[in-house]
């Protein structure tokens, strides 16, 4: 009986001091090197500050999403003007959002597009400079684009979603699943939920 108990009183000890180092231990990393998660809704103007992305600051660029639209492959040539029966990309669902960009007084080279990456609780999507021309063809091929001080511009940022990246499940309610853009990455992680039209 005696035996129990010290071995169960050892056992509380050492669940105590556990608790308490594992405790302590994250709580100095999320002082010293946690990352802030600021999520905004569509509509608002979110600065990019001093954050970073990819290693780049953006500072005194602003970003609003204003409206977010999921369509066929088919649908969004049309939508562009572009007629197409290409039955490769029949299964290629478009998630096409439009973005206002201002520059407020930065000295930074400009927005570097593939950056502004759009992800969920379990996927990433990657750009398509493809989609990215067709919907901005004031870009000429250019992945990234600059602003001079006090001007504004609209980019259509389009990703191209491959029913292969997705579970049967969440392809079915596309529209139903939560993205969002991915504006800076540390220390602050901002980003944008988008919501569909």
């Amino acid at each position: 009986m005696k035996k129990r108990i010290i071995i169960s009183s050892v056992a509380i000890i050492l669940g105590i001091l556990w608790f308490l180092r594992y405790n302590s231990l994250n709580s100095f990393y999320q002082n010293n090197y946690g990352v802030v998660h600021e999520t905004y809704q569509m509509g608002e103007t979110v600065e990019f500050g001093q954050d970073y992305i990819y290693g780049e600051q953006v500072e005194g660029y602003t970003i609003t999403a204003e409206k977010a639209e999921l369509m066929t492959y088919s649908k969004f040539m049309s939508k562009y003007g572009i007629n197409t029966s290409d039955v490769e990309k029949d299964d290629l669902i478009v998630c096409d959002i439009t973005v206002k960009v201002s520059n407020l007084g930065s000295t930074a080279p400009g927005v570097y597009i593939p950056y502004l990456t759009l992800y969920g609780a379990d996927f990433q999507v990657g750009w398509s400079d493809e989609l990215l021309n067709i919907a901005n063809p004031f870009l000429q091929g250019n992945l990234g684009f600059s602003l001079y001080d006090g001007e504004t511009c609209t980019i259509q940022l389009a990703y191209g979603l491959s029913r292969n990246s997705f579970t049967d499940r969440t392809w079915r309610s596309l529209d139903q699943t939560q993205f969002w853009i991915r504006l800076t990455d540390y220390p602050t992680e901002k980003r944008i939920a988008i919501a569909f039209s």
